[in-house]
């Protein structure tokens, strides 16, 4: 609980936070109960989550309008002082938030995106478009490397019923006979083994790439 440093309420099983800092600006109320706004909140909370899960809050507070980048911005720079690391640590997630990112779909593709880098020297391309010859169906890749045909799908919560199951199947299918190697990577993977993930890009775009020369080398001119 925070609580302005002048006040010292005593109350069991109860760890108190004492802020110099914290203003009425700071501060809201749900159902009447007094909180600390989505701003502070996220700058208070940095060394209490994993840098994963706190880059999640971020994105997720801004993609769904709970508040700015220039608002986390301004109020971060205010609160900065030396031996604290909340509001630099905010500002740099700030900072190297991708850019699109207000046009993808949830919090993990914003992840995922801040794990491959910047789209212009990485490579990838967001919401790739595939057309299927001969037929009315296309796909949309959550991150293609078009030049390398490797699509990269972030797998969130909605992957795991039996309907988009099956349309993930016939997109698989399509996909790998139009010549594409996939990486699916789940909610886990990416929050908790980013490194995994991208040593498993990395090697399907090599193997695409050695296997398109090795063709070349065998196909007369």
């Amino acid at each position: 609980v925070a609580v302005p440093h002048a006040n010292s309420p005593e109350l069991d099983r109860v760890h108190l936070h004492r802020r110099r800092d914290l203003v009425a600006a700071d501060v809201t109320d749900r159902a009447g109960i007094p909180v600390t706004t989505v701003v502070r909140t996220l700058v208070d909370t940095t060394r209490m989550l994993a840098p994963n899960l706190h880059a999640l809050c971020l994105d997720e507070a801004v993609r769904t309008g709970m508040c700015t980048i220039a608002a986390l911005a301004a109020r971060a720079t205010e609160l900065r002082r030396p031996g604290r690391s909340g509001p630099a640590q905010v500002l740099e997630l700030v900072g190297t938030r991708p850019a699109g990112a207000d046009a993808m779909d949830s919090c993990l593709e914003i992840l995922l995106a801040r794990h491959l880098g910047p789209s212009a020297t990485a490579g990838w391309v967001h919401h790739h478009v595939v057309y299927v010859p001969g037929t009315p169906r296309h796909w949309e890749i959550d991150f293609a490397f078009p030049d390398a045909r490797v699509s990269v799908e972030a797998d969130g919560a909605q992957h795991g019923g039996f309907g988009q199951a099956c349309r993930d199947g016939r997109r698989d299918a399509d996909l790998a006979l139009l010549g594409w190697t996939q990486v699916r990577c789940t909610w886990a993977e990416i929050t908790r083994q980013p490194d995994l993930v991208l040593r498993r890009i990395r090697r399907a775009l090599g193997a695409q790439r050695d296997g398109r020369a090795r063709l070349g080398a065998h196909v007369a001119p």
